[in-house]
């Protein structure tokens, strides 16, 4: 018996796999065919826990306190922001400021968006991001961010006003 191969090269946009299959029924019947499979891919959440909360603590946890303000846009409440949230120097550096969108260019987006990928991301990393150390210039400021987190207060770990830490 000889035994025949060839080499195809199948070009898809997503991972597969072949199955050899026989037509069974129809004008195709006996032919045989290769179906492509689609397989599954690697979600961030088939990661052990603790592969990532590795990467949540490389992206979320700060080395010095996050420096805390607040800041309205017109007729808006008030509302807690990182004091360099405008700054044209630090964090923004280099960018452009466009006031039709009242935001910077071609800024990277924030590792905060991490919280708002699905509840169970959330849940891991809420944790990590209210451990960090926040400083306030002031009580008001503080109160204003407080009022803002609800339920996430209770991550809260350490809180410096001015100077003085609590």
């Amino acid at each position: 018996m000889v035994n025949y191969s060839r080499v195809v090269d199948v070009n898809y946009p997503e991972m597969f796999s072949l199955v050899p299959l026989v037509i069974t029924q129809g004008p195709y019947r006996g032919r045989h065919v290769l179906m492509l499979e689609p397989e599954k891919g690697v979600s961030f959440l088939d990661f052990p826990p603790e592969i990532r909360n590795m990467i949540f603590s490389y992206l979320l946890e700060e080395d010095a306190p996050i420096q805390m303000s607040t800041a309205r846009r017109t007729n808006e409440a008030r509302r807690a922001v990182r004091s360099d949230w405008n700054a044209r120097n630090g964090r923004n550096k280099g960018l452009k400021w466009n006031t039709t969108t009242r935001a910077w260019d071609n800024k990277p987006p924030s590792a905060l968006a991490l919280l708002r990928a699905n509840k169970q991301i959330h849940s891991e990393t809420a944790p990590m991001v209210y451990a960090n150390e926040f400083e306030f210039q002031n009580f008001s400021n503080l109160q204003v961010f407080l009022e803002s987190l609800g339920s996430m207060r209770r991550f809260l770990r350490n809180i410096r006003i001015g100077s003085r830490g609590f």
